[in-house]
């Protein structure tokens, strides 16, 4: 969740969030897939995804 908040959230560039959580390249890759994946899995169980879909007019 730091992960999220720190880089996705707050935009910290990727070095600095990196060394601030102490990963090393690997780990933030593991990471960031499982951020993805959990965030992929949650947009689509509230059907937000595809975005085309969501964003549809309502007209």
């Amino acid at each position: 969740m730091v992960m999220f908040r720190l880089y996705y959230l707050g935009l910290a560039p990727y070095d600095r969030a990196r060394h601030f959580l102490g990963l090393s390249e690997h780990g933030w890759v593991n990471w960031s897939e499982e951020i993805r994946r959990r965030c992929g899995k949650e947009l689509l169980n509230r059907s937000m995804f595809p975005p085309r879909k969501y964003f549809r007019n309502g007209g």
